[in-house]
């Protein structure tokens, strides 16, 4: 019986190293074990490139990562008794290490990552984080910026995905090549995760802007219905959020070697070997997104039709840009999540363009008058014991951002004469 002895590099060297690290290494064990339980490497060159390209083969499989342990996975029915000496073994069922010696280190490599699209992707991601988090404390503390429940769910979403990819960056990994297994794992189940979350919410904002603006022409109905279907806007995605990034977590810890860091990549992902999370989290982030698209196209003729309504309340050119930048923004997720279900490889430019996805968040919806008014702090002045704008109070309908309009006259078009209610979003 064979013990297969794998070089696993996540990190692209030239080959001459590899071989030259799996050599000294077939040479220490040729020194430091016993006869009875040594290990070998049968054809070190054509079986370091096929360890890279993730097949490994023999009787029992020993990976050596680029850190001082040597991992090793076993069939169950196979005795961990028979490998190296039980002293130095640390038998967790199905995963045995073996630390190598002190001097042995060195082996580790010293290599960090470098990538500028590791930098770029960051940058990207961390704006769209902090952004997020000063909209929610914004419009949460300022009183003259309400907004529906909804436009929260879908900030919040946003901030749980950027959070996803920032992970590394928050646990001093960024640029460590070898980051700790549970949180590579737990990162690449929350990545898979969190598109289809934030799909879900901006559906369910667009759904509630189309609804309350229906309500223009037809009768309301009860306040208890509209409060059931708003409720139910802001939770379903959330209740999907979570199987889905559970169900990919247990994915990932049954296929350790599954779970991997790229060398131009800022996270932890799944590899060619549990392909199943990323292609459902892409594909139903494009089939969520497909509903937005026709919402929004709905949304423009309804305005466009209640023109003369709502001209004498809100700057139409306002409203139509954004509404007009929603949708843009809608068919760019949808067109970058068929190109990442399908194409076989990973290309980094594709991390770039998803990491724009936050940022055009943060500028569309965080840049609106009645947010950003309250970081203009030389506008305000101390009076009475509290900080007052020296010029008009602040209006609590926002002239450019999207509304939502909802009548409280008899169930006819109303005219603009009539009183309409601008609810915000």
């Amino acid at each position: 019986m064979s013990l297969t002895l794998c070089f696993l590099s996540p990190i692209r060297e030239r080959r001459d190293i590899l071989i030259d690290r799996a050599l000294f290494l077939d040479s220490w064990l040729d020194k430091y074990t016993s006869p009875s339980y040594r290990l070998f490497l049968p054809h070190s060159l054509g079986l370091l490139l096929r360890a890279s390209a993730g097949a490994c083969h023999g009787d029992k499989v020993i990976t050596l990562w680029q850190q001082p342990v040597l991992q090793t996975y076993i069939r169950p029915s196979l005795d961990s008794s028979s490998l190296i000496s039980k002293q130095q073994i640390f038998d967790t069922s199905h995963t045995i290490s073996h630390r190598l010696p002190r001097w042995l280190e060195p082996m580790a490599t010293n290599s960090r990552i470098q990538s500028p699209y590791v930098a770029v992707f960051t940058a990207f991601e961390l704006f769209g984080l902090c952004g997020t988090v000063l909209m929610l404390l914004t419009a949460m503390i300022a009183r003259g910026a309400p907004r529906h429940s909804t436009w929260f769910s879908v900030v919040f979403s946003f901030l749980i995905l950027t959070t996803s990819y920032c992970l590394l960056l928050m646990s001093g990994n960024i640029k460590n090549p070898n980051p700790p297994f549970s949180l590579c794992a737990s990162q690449a189940a929350l990545v898979d995760a969190a598109p289809p979350l934030a799909a879900g919410t901006t559906l369910g904002l667009v759904t509630q802007i189309y609804y309350n603006i229906s309500n223009l022409s037809n009768e309301p109905g009860t306040s208890r219905r509209r409060r059931f279907w708003s409720l139910l806007f802001v939770v379903l995605p959330y209740l999907f959020y979570f199987p889905m990034a559970i169900g990919s977590l247990l994915a990932g810890l049954s296929r350790p070697d599954a779970v991997q860091r790229r060398v131009d990549s800022a996270y932890c992902s799944f590899n060619d070997n549990l392909r199943a999370p990323s292609r459902i989290g892409s594909i139903t982030t494009a089939v969520l997104m497909l509903p937005v698209i026709a919402l929004q196209a709905a949304t423009w003729v309804k305005l466009r039709r209640m023109w003369r309504v709502v001209r004498e309340q809100v700057v139409p050119l306002g409203t139509a840009v954004r509404v007009l930048t929603f949708t843009l923004f809608g068919a760019l997720c949808i067109g970058l999540g068929v190109v990442v279900a399908l194409v076989p490889g990973w290309n980094p430019d594709f991390d770039i363009m998803l990491a724009t996805v936050p940022v055009a968040l943060v500028l569309i919806f965080g840049t609106q008058s009645d947010l950003c008014i309250y970081w203009a702090f030389w506008k305000w002045r101390w009076k009475d014991g509290s900080f007052h704008r020296r010029d008009l109070e602040i209006n609590s309908i926002s002239r450019t951002r999207l509304i939502v309009l909802r009548r409280h006259t008899r169930p006819v078009v109303p005219s603009c004469e009539q009183g309409i209610q601008i609810e915000p979003m």
